[in-house]
């Protein structure tokens, strides 16, 4: 069963009467929960290389009150909007879950807070909704408008067995053309009795509405096409020869995904210092690069 919060529909109400999304042809969503830094790139790179007007949006998961603090501080030193998750909705539970499945696994949680923030303002925004991983960053020229004209809705395909779904990690919808919207899940859990990530459950949307056009998003751990230009070339090895191989990217090389920034796999700290040194650095060298 889902859970109205009388606070965040008055801040969403307040929000939308300011015309602040309404005005605008994307709605970016992401999620921060552990890693304030991340916002901050994700701004700088949503700058530079996104050819759409569009207002980005911070949803604060963080349990630790000094990270939710860090994450509303960045967002207001960056005039972002911050909208809380209720940490009540990863125990009531916002969605169904299955028995002995635990309420703040990952996967739980990332369900949670993506199907919240559809929910509470992207089902509702007149036009395209991206909802993207924190530690997901825009590295080349994109327009979104162009890449999802004709089609409803976009994501990474995954399959367990004969279940095919979207993987929640960056999806595109078009709120003004998608069928029953408002039915989509993207809850994990089972399907037919089969494990699913999250966004499993978008299964039964794809079921239901076939003629629902699907834009599948192709996504490379090991780029071999990105020979695009010398210069993104060039990038790309500088990633290789500092050991930084745990890494992927989507969408015709256009999305670079640092990979568990969340720490869901408890690698170490020297390890996350390591990669986001690493990370910085290519980041730097992909915004140094001209139009």
């Amino acid at each position: 069963m889902k859970i109205n919060h009388l606070f965040t529909f008055l801040f969403l109400t307040l929000f939308n009467y300011n015309g602040l999304v309404l005005s605008k042809n994307v709605l970016i969503m992401t999620y921060s929960f552990n890693r304030p830094d991340f916002i901050e790139i994700q701004d700088k790179t949503f700058k530079k290389f996104l050819k759409d007007d569009y207002t980005f949006v911070v949803f604060n998961d963080a349990t630790q009150e000094e990270v939710s603090n860090q994450i509303i501080e960045t967002c207001n030193r960056l005039n972002l909007p911050c909208i809380q998750i209720p940490q009540s909705i990863h125990n009531a539970p916002y969605l169904e879950r299955w028995p002995g499945e635990d309420y703040n696994h990952p996967s739980v949680r990332c369900s949670n807070v993506v199907q919240f923030s559809l929910d509470t303002l992207g089902f509702d925004h007149d036009g395209i909704v991206m909802s993207i991983d924190s530690d997901m960053f825009l590295v080349k020229n994109f327009c979104v408008q162009e890449f999802l004209d004709g089609f409803d809705i976009a994501g990474v395909l995954q399959s367990r067995q004969h279940i095919e779904y979207f993987w929640i990690g960056l999806l595109l919808f078009n709120m003004q053309t998608l069928p029953d919207k408002k039915t989509i899940n993207v809850n994990c859990g089972k399907v037919d009795g089969i494990g699913v990530d999250p966004g499993g459950q978008t299964y039964h949307y794809f079921k239901n509405h076939p003629k629902a056009m699907r834009n599948p998003i192709d996504i490379q751990f090991y780029p071999s096409d990105f020979m695009l230009s010398e210069t993104t070339h060039e990038n790309v090895k500088f990633l290789f020869s500092h050991d930084c191989t745990n890494f992927e990217f989507l969408l015709k090389n256009s999305f670079f995904h640092y990979r568990g920034g969340s720490n869901w796999n408890y690698e170490s700290k020297e390890y996350h210092e390591k990669k986001t040194a690493v990370l910085n650095a290519f980041i730097d060298k992909c915004l140094e690069q001209k139009d």
